[in-house]
């Protein structure tokens, strides 16, 4: 075997000698003893020592003489100092920032026009007042219009929108200054609506402040006068100009979109585009036999639709044949469906549970002519009159009295809801349902035991438990004799701003205050969210 002989270097007197690197001790073989990679370590840390000593000697001693060394009190007049710099920059930038916004309000969007800036604007200024020309209004404050004329409470059309904004030389929008309360200074006569009430000859000049469109936008109101207990919901205001309508009254432009849901089952309905398509969430579809609104002559639920060919094009310009309903509106805006009239259904949800449930969205075109206020009792109707059962555990609610032990329930519901639907940010929930009492003595003190739970990681979990008198809660509900059916109405109060989004369930079992005996059981669900547009409605909940 061969063996490499590496002797360690003796190191330099201390003599102040020139200091020499040792020189580089040969590479070992691969079968090298431990001595011989001990004695070469040895060396190449002598190496080092050398080396770094070299270095510190050349790079010779720091002079400090010069410099400053600052006190305590100077160091901190030298930190506020900074921080009187930073403040002001803070604020002229704030000030900057603030007169960009200025000027960026003040100068039109590249390639936006005039009357766009205008609504812009006036629906900052109005918020829920603002109203289009030809859209129906109600007065909510009454003006003097001569001795006469009561306008408070009529209902009229638009003719002349208020101007409350005005282009300024080169192109600039200014708009009116507001009070201390924060109003729009009304002053000329250009500032006010010209209005055509409907019980008064002539049209009448009516404060922006003093008219509220009718229907507001999500007001549930009926649209078929012939079937009364038909609720839809208001959705946007959209003017026509369809030549089949006489267009010199203003009236016959009062057109809105309406929203309700639709239940089906999957046999009932087909993809209107593609051709053949298979039924998701957010399909396009249209109904057909046996559905009992499918009509066999016209093969689309009586209503007008566009042909295939231009269905599919209009779905080509939205991009994707799932539908939002943001491409829904856009859909309902383009001209063919304005002069169809046509109803566009889209599946909302398929239900997990029993797989034989579609809910549908209809968004349709409905005249102000046959929209009319709920009539009395409407919380009556049958929200799914086709196929639902009213035990079918279907998103709002379920009976679980089963779930409860309760074997015969003397209290059964009936029409259960929850509006708005989905529950969004800021809105207040009313929630009707109809209270059946089956038993053999009247019923003076009712008791119902709320549980509300949360949806977290699939799991429902409680986070209140209260005992709530429904005597007290619901004036004229108690006593309930025989036979009587209650209909209820809560209203709850906007959530809570922290409250987390996600479904929420609330089980309330009806106790007979004075025995003890657990009379029935409602399971209620519904989901929150920031708005409509981020919900997603998941029937497993």
């Amino acid at each position: 075997m061969h063996m490499t002989s590496v002797t360690a270097a003796a190191a330099p007197a201390a003599t102040g000698a020139e200091l020499v690197v040792p020189p580089l001790p040969p590479r070992l073989p691969n079968d090298a003893s431990q001595e011989e990679k001990a004695a070469r370590e040895a060396i190449m840390k002598e190496r080092r020592r050398i080396q770094k000593a070299i270095n510190e000697q050349k790079r010779g001693k720091r002079d400090r003489s010069e410099r400053e060394q600052l006190s305590g009190a100077q160091h901190r007049k030298q930190a506020e100092a900074e921080a009187k710099r930073a403040d002001a920059n803070r604020r002229r930038q704030s000030v900057s920032q603030h007169r960009r916004a200025a000027r960026e309000k003040k100068r039109p969007r590249l390639g936006e026009s005039f009357g766009s800036i205008r609504q812009r604007e006036e629906q900052r200024l109005l918020g829920n007042s603002f109203v289009f020309e030809d859209q129906r209004v109600r007065v909510c404050e009454g003006v003097a219009c001569g001795p006469s004329c009561k306008t408070a409470g009529q209902c009229g059309t638009v003719l002349r929108r208020a101007e409350l904004c005005v282009q300024e030389k080169g192109g600039s929008v200014s708009s009116l200054k507001l009070s201390s309360a924060g109003f729009a200074q009304i002053e000329g006569p250009q500032h006010f609506h010209t209005v055509q009430l409907d019980d008064v000859s002539t049209p009448v000049m009516l404060s922006p402040y003093h008219v509220q469109p009718w229907p507001a936008i999500g007001q549930e109101v009926g649209w078929m006068p012939s079937e009364p207990q038909d609720i839809a919901t208001v959705k946007y205001f959209h003017n026509t100009q369809d030549p089949d309508f006489d267009v010199d009254d203003p009236e016959d432009n009062s057109y809105y979109v309406l929203s309700r849901p639709f239940y089906a089952l999957p046999a009932h309905v087909e993809v209107v585009a593609p051709v053949g398509g298979r039924v998701r969430v957010g399909s396009w579809v249209r109904l057909r036999e046996p559905h009992p609104e499918a009509d066999p002559d016209d093969g689309a639920w009586g209503f007008r639709e566009p042909p295939p060919a231009v269905a599919a094009e209009m779905l080509s310009s939205v991009g994707r044949t799932e539908l939002t309903p943001a491409d829904v509106e856009r859909l309902m805006s383009t001209p063919q469906m304005a002069v169809a009239s046509a109803h566009v259904l889209v599946v909302k949800s398929i239900c997990e549970d029993c797989g034989q449930c579609l809910e549908l969205e209809d968004t349709f075109y409905a005249s102000h002519r046959d929209l009319t206020p709920l009539i009395p009792g409407w919380e009556q109707r049958e929200p799914c009159r086709f196929h639902c059962t009213y035990d079918h555990q279907y998103f709002v609610w379920f009976d679980c009295a089963a779930d409860e032990k309760i074997v015969a329930p003397n209290i059964t519901f009936s029409n259960v809801s929850s509006s708005p639907d989905p529950v969004v940010h800021g809105a207040q929930q009313v929630i009707r349902k109809v209270v059946h009492y089956n038993g053999t003595d009247t019923l003076t003190n009712v008791t119902a035991t709320l549980s509300q739970y949360w949806k977290v990681l699939g799991k429902w979990v409680r986070f209140l438990k209260i005992d709530t008198d429904v005597c007290k809660e619901h004036a004229g509900a108690c006593p309930f004799a025989p036979g009587d059916a209650h209909a209820l109405t809560t209203h709850h109060p906007p959530l809570h701003w922290g409250t987390p989004y996600g479904w929420y369930r609330s089980k309330q079992v009806f106790t007979n205050t004075l025995t003890g005996e657990r009379l029935g059981c409602l399971d209620e669900r519904f989901e929150y969210c920031k708005d409509s547009n981020s919900c997603k409605k998941d029937s497993s909940a």
